[in-house]
């Protein structure tokens, strides 16, 4: 792919305003299955329009908003997608992000939305954990991760994440997997 950006405007506040012409290219040796529909073998053109706007990253609050359109294999494709920053303090910042596209193919419609969410706390610089929680109503599952990463001294680190996948098929939640995860790293001279 490719893009073409004849429009881009950065204010003296940091807020950037957008619009780009993307053109992409996939060559498919073997169709695959999207959503239900098949994408045949083949090799595909097709172009996506963009509208975005960024707050400046620097603030307490930031926020990112972006709108696409255009074909996609060998149908149309529309999509927003929207995310929300807030860093309370040096120590704790909370986000969240959406997604919404349509996608019409020539067989069927397909709708997605994925909905996520993710807090970080740091102790001090070499402290840090996160939270992260995504659902999408494609897969019906929301996944969650913990990680705990601690640097006990410089070239060295400890991690611990937790993993789960729930099921919220039938507007039940159910446990499907859960991982959990340890990494050492110790960095010593002989």
């Amino acid at each position: 792919d490719y893009e073409i950006r004849p429009i881009g405007i950065q204010f003296t506040s940091g807020e950037e305003l957008e619009f780009n012409l993307t053109r992409n290219f996939d060559g498919l040796d073997k169709s695959f299955d999207l959503f239900g529909s098949i994408i045949p073998s083949g090799n595909y053109w097709w172009t996506t329009y963009d509208i975005e706007f960024n707050s400046f990253s620097g603030r307490r609050l930031q926020a990112s908003i972006n709108y696409n359109w255009g074909s996609y294999y060998y149908g149309y494709q529309k999509s927003i997608e929207g995310g929300l920053a807030f860093n309370i303090n040096k120590h704790l910042n909370f986000s969240a992000d959406f997604a919404h596209r349509d996608i019409d193919l020539l067989s069927h419609s397909i709708t997605t939305n994925e909905i996520g969410g993710r807090i970080e706390y740091a102790i001090d610089p070499k402290t840090t954990s996160s939270f992260f929680g995504q659902w999408n109503n494609e897969e019906q599952e929301i996944i969650l991760n913990f990680r705990f990463h601690w640097i006990p001294v410089i070239g060295s680190d400890f991690y611990l994440v937790v993993n789960q996948t729930l099921s919220t098929g039938n507007s039940i939640i159910n446990s499907k997997d859960i991982a959990i995860l340890s990494k050492i790293v110790w960095r010593f001279g002989i």
